[in-house]
Formats: structure tokens, C-alpha cells, sequence
């Protein structure tokens, strides 16, 4: 078989965003950049990447499950927990208003100070520790607020029609994880490194 190379044509271009990861992948993520695995699959410039984080990211992840390190202008908390989680420790962060959230993806979570305030590291790794009963103490209510005011999007086909009460409780279970959250701050100590 001879490969002839093709005059005209374009590159193949993918639409829309990737997907969100779950909180199995950013875990299993983390145990990648924990071990010293080595992967035959990947090819010379994965290993590399891999690495390179391992190099970046391995002593500050072997000391705490979510250790915290001070940036240039805030606090980055490094989950590997996904972001349904993510999304739970960031809204429950900002309803406190012991931090502004610059911004959270599936692995880390971006602190800033709050409007006309310091930012405070004892507080927020309170605010991180109190976390672990955060199953007894949330009310429907409470839940329900965390999702009022977030770009949510259409979730479900059906999502327009429910009454607000429904939709919110749709919306927590569909966006947040509040026992995940709980589990994973019973497994961390919010050590700043």
C-alpha cells in the first residue's frame, strides 16, 4: 500500500467544548502523577507531558489529598475531584463569602479575595474542613440556593416545565455533589504547601 499525499483538503476541526470530567478520571488523573507507572501506549511526547507534571506536581500531591498553594494573586486548591465537586466547594466557598472564586475546572479551584476584603488562609481552610459534615447540614433550601443564580443551561428536555422547587432539586443533583464533596474533605486536611 503506497500513501499518496492529497493536494487540497482541510484539517479535521471538532466543534463544541470536551466533556466534564468525573470525579473517577480526575482521581485516577491524580494516581497517574502519583506513580512512577510507566505507560507503553503513549508515545514519546505523552511521556514527556506526563513527565513533566509528574515533576511539577508529584511533591505537592503526596502530602495531602487537596493541598492548597499560594499563586501570584490568590489560592489554588488542588482537588482531582472532577466538577461536580468543584462546583460544590465553589459555591459553597462564595455563599460564605470568605473568598471570591476566580474560577474551577476539574482539577483545581482558583481563590481570590473577596470584594473589599483579605484573603484570609486560616478561614478558608476552616471553611474547607467544615465541609466534612456538609451532609447534616445543608437543608433542601440551602442546596436550592447554591444553584439559583448559575449558568446552568438546558439540562433536560423537559427542565423548562418543571416548577422552580423541582427544577432546583433537578439541578443540584444534576450539577453538584454534595456527598462527594463531604467524602472528600474527610480525606483532606487543606494543607497549604
Amino acid at each position: 500500500v503506497v500513501a499518496l499525499p492529497f493536494s487540497s483538503g482541510e484539517a479535521p476541526r471538532w466543534h463544541g467544548a470536551g466533556g466534564l470530567l468525573g470525579r473517577e478520571v480526575a482521581e485516577e488523573m491524580r494516581n497517574i502523577l502519583l506513580s512512577d507507572e510507566e505507560f507503553r501506549f503513549v508515545d514519546e511526547a505523552g511521556r514527556a507531558e506526563i513527565d513533566s507534571l509528574r515533576q511539577e506536581r508529584q511533591s505537592m500531591l503526596i502530602k495531602d489529598r487537596c493541598p492548597i498553594t499560594r499563586e501570584k494573586d490568590g489560592l489554588r486548591v488542588h482537588t482531582y475531584a472532577g466538577i461536580r465537586i468543584n462546583a460544590t466547594i465553589a459555591a459553597l466557598l462564595e455563599r460564605s463569602g470568605t473568598t471570591h472564586i476566580k474560577g474551577f475546572g476539574d482539577l483545581e479551584i482558583d481563590l481570590g479575595a473577596p470584594s473589599g476584603g483579605l484573603l484570609r488562609e486560616s478561614l478558608i481552610r476552616s471553611e474547607l474542613q467544615a465541609l466534612r459534615n456538609l451532609n447534616n447540614s445543608l437543608t433542601d433550601a440551602d442546596k436550592a440556593a447554591l444553584v439559583r443564580n448559575k449558568d446552568r443551561g438546558r439540562l433536560a428536555k423537559f427542565q423548562p416545565y418543571l416548577p422552580p422547587s423541582l427544577e432546583a432539586s433537578f439541578l443540584v443533583q444534576e450539577l453538584l455533589d454534595i456527598p462527594g464533596t463531604a467524602t472528600l474533605a474527610r480525606e483532606s486536611s487543606f494543607m497549604i504547601a
